[in-house]
């Protein structure tokens, strides 16, 4: 693998000897595929939502107008993206370890993603009460608040995320499994993510471009890190 020196990366070894088996390799690439789909099925059924800071009422009379929606929505980009996330990261642990990774940086990317996971889950839970409990209600601060914790869960799973893209960008790129303009690739997105976690809490339009382009650059790294995995001779295996 390769590991961060004072002027480059110092060669550990030299390439990645795991062999996947057949189903797991399946998974790796149902749960990329299921991860990038559901974003982008989730994000193209919610694009009449209301922006982040409207008024309460106004998210009351969306949500009452759109409820299925808007609970088929969680579903997809935070209960289903949350669970093809995790398994996803499980392959990408399993032939890290295996093909030599040394370190804790295969550790941290997992447990990175668990911690995205987990948020993501929460966020599925709040958003299904706040389409299916809250907006019914008609009460506007309850609205507000659900609304609020909703987005702003966002700034901490970011965080999560940051730690599986890059943490596994370094060490896919260690043992040979990605190129190295994967691992380069995957820290800028890092970068794009940490810029994109303040967006809730300060506002300020490049921080929410920010925001924008660090998805569109994870799903990116998803195909991208599964295509590789999923191609790669060394790692193909029997059932």
């Amino acid at each position: 693998m390769y590991l961060w020196g004072s002027k480059e990366l110092v060669k550990l070894s030299r390439k990645s000897a795991v062999v996947l088996p057949a189903w797991e390799r399946t998974a790796l690439g149902v749960a990329a595929a299921a991860y990038v789909l559901a974003w982008i099925i989730g994000l193209g059924i919610g694009f009449s939502f209301p922006s982040p800071d409207a008024s309460g009422n106004e998210w009351v009379n969306y949500l009452q107008s759109h409820q299925s929606l808007a609970v088929l929505q969680e579903y997809l980009i935070h209960g289903i993206a949350a669970i093809a996330l995790i398994i996803f990261a499980a392959a990408v642990y399993t032939i890290l370890r295996g093909g030599g990774a040394l370190g804790a940086l295969p550790a941290v990317a997992f447990g990175g993603a668990i911690a995205a996971a987990s948020v993501s889950l929460t966020q599925a839970t709040v958003g299904q009460v706040l389409a299916s409990k809250a907006a019914p209600t008609g009460d506007a601060s309850l609205v507000t608040s659900l609304v609020g914790l909703d987005i702003q869960a966002d700034t901490y799973k970011l965080l999560g995320l940051i730690l599986l893209v890059v943490c596994a960008s370094v060490a896919l790129a260690g043992i040979r499994a990605v190129p190295r303009w994967v691992m380069w690739g995957g820290i800028v997105v890092g970068v794009l993510l940490l810029l994109g976690s303040w967006s809730s809490p300060v506002n300020f339009a490049p921080l929410g471009l920010a925001l924008d382009l660090s998805l569109l650059g994870l799903l990116a790294w998803v195909g991208v890190v599964a295509f590789f995995l999923m191609r790669s001779k060394s790692l193909m295996g029997g059932a």
